[in-house]
């Protein structure tokens, strides 16, 4: 049998979210049924979890949720063609001043890798081809944007 290809990579919104003690319950359902290796953090997605734990003080309990994350879903390294696909991104000018630099990467990241980025944020409509999902509501619809 071959290793499953990767598919889904978690925005670091839906990241963040999954780590608080009230994350939704379709987040953590869909989380917990995702076929193994399906599932997949960027590696600036991971770089900004910790970041963020270091820097306010979260709980222990967090820390640890983030070590069981980081165990349980694999980091993909940021790479070359993520790179170029940063490059490549195109944005709806009306709403590109609502996503950072930052969260564009992880977005041409999951671009680069042919993987659906699961997001909260609506904001992701703006950049051209890029498929997206929000797992905390219960009807999850996978979106492209044209």
């Amino acid at each position: 049998m071959t290793p499953a290809e990767p598919r889904y990579l978690l925005a670091t919104d839906t990241a963040l979210t999954l780590l608080r003690a009230d994350a939704p319950v379709a987040l953590k359902a869909k989380v917990r049924d995702a076929r193994p290796g399906t599932l997949w953090l960027s590696a600036i997605t991971e770089a900004q979890l910790r970041s963020r734990l270091r820097d306010f003080e979260y709980s222990t309990l967090r820390s640890q949720a983030l070590e069981i994350l980081c165990r349980n879903v694999a980091t993909v390294p940021f790479d070359r063609s993520a790179a170029m696909a940063r490059a490549e991104l195109s944005l709806d000018t009306t709403v590109s001043d609502a996503l950072n630099e930052t969260e564009l990467l992880v977005a041409a990241h999951a671009s680069s890798i042919d993987a659906v980025l699961v997001t909260l944020s609506p904001y992701w409509t703006a950049v051209t081809g890029l498929r997206t999902e929000n797992w905390c509501t219960d009807a999850s619809v996978d979106q492209v944007s044209a």
